[in-house]
């Protein structure tokens, strides 16, 4: 007998709210009372021809939602670039052109013959800790400590991963 599903009507508008309200995709989840593993899953069942249409529905939401969220939250920043908040107004230049105002993070790497190369993110990962589930780990890691940047001060220390065991499996 299969398990009954978690993805009923009251989760979904639950979720649905959250995201409309702003909260992050985890903490929507939270709301709904699954975890944010699931919320992928049934995003993820929304792919395809055969896609069941309660999940192609809910996927079209989903994506309303995070519309409605993201149209008021520009409208608070743009309000507050304008009374004169430079960090609001840097933040607006940042979000509107990355690649000019955005912070600039770049690696380069070079193939055998010394010619510039193009790596993803994972192939990086992979050849820096020459295991291919190094990469699963670090998402994982990441995923763990729900990495947000902030501005880290001369005293500041950058809080510590505490997972012994996805730090051991790179080693």
């Amino acid at each position: 007998m299969a398990r009954p599903t978690l993805f009923n009507e009251n989760r979904k508008r639950r979720f649905l709210d959250a995201i409309r309200q702003g909260d992050s995709f985890r903490a929507a989840s939270a709301c709904a009372g699954v975890n944010h593993q699931t919320v992928y899953k049934w995003l993820k069942k929304a792919e395809g021809r055969d896609a069941p249409s309660e999940f192609v529905v809910f996927l079209d939401e989903y994506k309303a939602a995070v519309g409605e969220a993201e149209d008021y939250y520009v409208s608070k920043l743009k309000a507050a670039a304008d009374q004169g908040n430079t960090t609001a107004a840097i933040f607006m230049l940042k979000s509107i052109n990355r690649e000019r105002y955005g912070d600039q993070q770049r690696v380069e790497t070079r193939d055998r013959t010394g010619e510039p190369e193009e790596v993803s993110e994972d192939e990086l990962i992979r050849r820096m800790y020459g295991r291919p589930e190094a990469v699963e780990h670090i998402h994982a890691l990441i995923e763990l400590v729900d990495v947000k940047p902030r501005n880290v001060g001369k005293r500041d220390k950058p809080e510590a991963v505490d997972d012994a065991a996805s730090l051991e499996a790179l080693r």
